[in-house]
């Protein structure tokens, strides 16, 4: 009887050999195990090991296992939480603003998706649109600070996609790393 609905796959990142194998379960014992069943000389050559953000898989991984390898968070999974901080934001200057939920009349909600759509794939028209309903009716500004901190941190990973030298991505880890200190300037795109 199957308890664990998921998962765990295990994949040459390099691109050479793909998928190397699958176990049940997204438990640390579940990953360790597949490990430690590999060869040392398996292990040995892993240097980087790419997780979603999940507790289990970096303690299997930093154990015994795999010390020498160095543990990543897949740039996804680190949007995915980066829009998630948005949404919260959204709703708590939504309560705090209405005290309730958000309603389709209220731009903070009217504009939700666009929060969390990447800013290339939004027209200038629509991106507007949102930038000044979130100016006009968010008097804080948070709203549109924790949109902007994604998008920085998404500008910070398709550097590194992109081969980018590293004196750019550096510069784009501060510009991410300080906007956090700072309010957004309010600026009308009419």
């Amino acid at each position: 009887m199957r308890v664990d609905p998921w998962d765990t796959g295990f994949v040459d990142l390099s691109g050479d050999q793909g998928l190397l194998g699958q176990v049940e379960g997204r438990t640390s014992g579940a990953v360790a195990d597949w490990l430690d069943a590999q060869t040392e000389q398996f292990r040995t050559k892993i240097t980087h090991v790419v997780i979603e953000p999940s507790a289990a898989y970096a303690a299997a991984v930093t154990t015994e296992v795999l010390p020498n390898a160095q543990v990543v968070i897949d740039h996804f999974h680190l949007v995915k939480l980066a829009n998630d901080a948005v949404t919260a934001v959204r709703r708590r200057v939504t309560f705090d603003t209405h005290g309730r939920r958000g309603r389709k009349h209220d731009p903070e909600w009217a504009n939700r998706r666009r929060l969390l759509s990447a800013r290339e794939r939004l027209s200038d028209k629509s991106f507007a649109k949102m930038w000044n309903a979130l100016t006009d009716n968010d008097p804080t500004g948070q709203i549109l600070t924790a949109c902007i901190a994604k998008e920085e941190l998404r500008q910070l990973f398709s550097a590194a996609h992109d081969n980018v030298d590293d004196a750019e991505v550096r510069r784009r880890l501060y510009r991410f790393h300080t906007w956090w200190g700072k309010s957004p300037g309010v600026v009308g795109f009419r």
